[in-house]
């Protein structure tokens, strides 16, 4: 998906915290058909949450004020996100941290966020995103330094992403973790090359077959076995080569419904 913009529809299956501060993140979301949106205002270097009025022509958003600073409700999440997705295991969304530099991750490592809505089972309002554990993302006990592109979730919780490769970088891997694994000293993926160098700017599961469907910078829409790493070209965009072109939202319904 495009870098720090993703809107996210929960049709699926459907208070700034610093690591070891978490508390609560809230109940879970609702499996409602609603869509959200984080990105990264300008001349902000945190990611803001969204609610998008999808009842008018013209799509409005609306902030969603799931955190807690200072005992005052904000949609400011407090940490720069990417690979918002929903996990139908428990109903929380989740994201990786970017450094927001393209394909260049200055920080050298990724760290797991969960989102909830903000409210306890009372009413009260609570911290609604935590850091899920201390530990940043690893590989064969490496840490992982990609710059996270795209996010989305199986049916048995395992959360599945892929780097963004626009500074130089050349990662064309299939990263799955699963996220109830994850414990406060290790948060363990594992990797999967992919058949083709092809860089997904959004990436959804299809209910229905169990396959990934992911889509490239000009718009050219891919199948991708998560069992084999194995890439099917479904169509190619005519608007070859034009950023303009690129989708930077795509999910199914539980019907296997596509939508960008």
């Amino acid at each position: 998906m495009k870098l720090l913009l993703r809107l996210f529809g929960l049709l699926v299956l459907l208070t700034l915290l610093r690591p070891g501060e978490a508390c609560a993140q809230g109940v879970a979301f609702s499996c409602d058909g609603t869509f959200y949106q984080i990105k990264q205002p300008s001349g902000e270097s945190t990611s803001f949450l969204y609610k998008v009025d999808r009842s008018t022509a013209a799509y409005s958003t609306q902030p969603l004020d799931i955190n807690l600073l200072n005992g005052i409700s904000t949609n400011n999440l407090g940490v720069l996100l990417n690979g918002l997705a929903y996990n139908p295991q428990d109903g929380y969304l989740y994201a990786l941290t970017t450094s927001g530099l393209g394909g260049y991750n200055s920080e050298g490592s990724l760290y797991l966020y969960k989102i909830g809505q903000g409210t306890d089972a009372q009413g009260n309002k609570v911290p609604g995103i935590v850091q899920v554990s201390a530990s940043p993302v690893t590989v064969s006990g490496t840490n992982l330094g990609i710059t996270v592109s795209t996010g989305t979730f199986d049916k048995a919780g395992n959360y599945y992403f892929t780097a963004q490769n626009t500074g130089g970088t050349s990662d064309y891997n299939l990263y799955k973790l699963p996220v109830a694994n994850v414990t406060a000293s290790a948060v363990a993926a594992t990797v999967l090359p992919l058949s083709q160098t092809t860089t997904m700017y959004d990436m959804a599961l299809n209910p229905l077959d169990g396959q990934l469907y992911g889509s490239n910078w000009s718009g050219s829409l891919y199948k991708i076995n998560p069992a084999t790493g194995t890439v099917t070209t479904i169509a190619d965009s005519p608007n070859a080569n034009q950023a303009a072109a690129s989708v930077g939202t795509m999910f199914f319904d539980v019907a296997g419904n596509f939508y960008q």
